[in-house]
């Protein structure tokens, strides 16, 4: 138990007498006030420890400045990344007759943009023996516009209108 309680309980046990009470009030006192004296002393330490002159500060941006140096450099030498997106596009006929295989070379022939990559294609069945086309493409995204590709496939004379199927980061 610590020294009070003690103090206490045995205050309780036998009334002391009102001498003894400050005695003991002052004992109690004093183990208590002897540690505070050493932990002030280490909090105004601490408190010189942490000060920073303007010294440390210009040496912390110094070093900051260092460390930015080092990683412009170690990316400098990195090629940049690329964003790329894979399109999968849905191309409906403006006519049940149109041949949408002529359709389909006309697109990779006609349609041609910087970062643009046409890839296969297939003829789905819609109904009535009419098909749609379903081509893929590769676009950088920061080149290709793909409302502007699909204005460009719409300009086209044999097509009805063009939607997105899907849309795939690379």
């Amino acid at each position: 138990m610590p020294v009070c309680c003690l103090l206490c309980s045995a205050d309780e046990e036998k009334p002391a007498p009102a001498a003894a009470k400050p005695a003991a009030a002052a004992a109690a006192a004093a183990p208590a006030a002897a540690p505070a004296k050493p932990a002030a002393k280490k909090a105004a330490d601490s408190d010189d420890d942490f000060a920073m002159s303007s010294e440390d500060d210009e040496e912390t941006l110094e070093i900051i400045r260092k460390a930015q140096e080092a990683k412009a450099a170690k990316n400098k030498n990195k090629p940049a990344v690329i964003a790329k997106s894979s399109v999968i596009l849905f191309v409906k006929p403006l006519e049940a007759e149109t041949d949408m295989n002529e359709v389909a070379a006309k697109i990779k022939r006609e349609v041609v943009m910087e970062s643009l990559q046409w890839g296969d294609y297939e003829l789905i069945p819609v109904a009535y023996g009419i098909k749609k086309l379903r081509i893929i493409c590769v676009i950088e995204d920061d080149k290709v516009m793909l409302d502007d590709l699909i204005e460009a496939i719409e300009a086209l004379e044999e097509v009805q209108s063009v939607d997105v199927d899907a849309f795939n980061k690379l």
